[in-house]
C-alpha cells in the first residue's frame, strides 16, 4: 500500500479539531448522553482543540524539525494512556457509551502515535525539497 505519510499529521489535527468542537459544542447533551461530568467534557473538548491547533501547525509547515514531531508523537500516547485512566476513573459512574467513547479516544489516538512514530523519518522531511544532485 503506497501512503503518502503526510496524510497522516492532516488526519490527526482535522480529527482532533473535529471531535474537540464537537465534544464542546455537543457537551451539555454529551454529559448526559456519557454520563461524565460537564467541566470534564469542557476539558476534553479544549485538549483536543490546543492539540489540533499544534498538530495542524506541524502538518502546514513545509518543513518539520524531529523535536516538534516528537512532541507529537509523545503527546499522543500521553493522551491515549489519560483516556485510559478516564475510563478507569469513571468506569463505575459513566454509561457504556462515555466509556466506549473514552476507549476509542484512546485507540485512535494511541493509533496515529504509532504511525507517526513509525513514518516519523517521512515526516520531518515529508515537504523538503528535494537535493540538487
Amino acid at each position: 500500500m503506497n501512503v503518502n505519510s503526510n496524510n497522516i499529521l492532516w488526519v490527526d489535527c482535522t480529527a482532533a479539531a473535529s471531535v474537540g468542537a464537537l465534544v464542546l459544542a455537543l457537551s451539555p447533551w454529551l454529559s448526559s448522553l456519557y454520563g461524565l461530568p460537564l467541566p470534564f467534557l469542557w476539558f476534553l473538548g479544549a485538549i483536543n482543540l490546543t492539540y489540533g491547533c499544534y498538530s495542524f501547525s506541524l502538518a502546514a509547515r513545509p518543513h518539520r524539525g524531529l523535536r516538534s514531531l516528537h512532541v507529537l508523537i509523545v503527546g499522543n500516547g500521553l493522551w491515549a494512556i489519560l483516556c485510559l485512566a478516564f475510563a478507569s476513573l469513571f468506569w463505575t459512574t459513566a454509561t457504556a457509551f462515555g466509556i466506549a467513547s473514552l476507549l476509542a479516544e484512546a485507540i485512535v489516538v494511541g493509533t496515529l502515535a504509532r504511525l507517526e512514530w513509525q513514518w516519523r523519518d517521512a515526516l520531518v522531511t515529508a515537504r523538503e525539497p528535494p537535493h540538487p544532485h
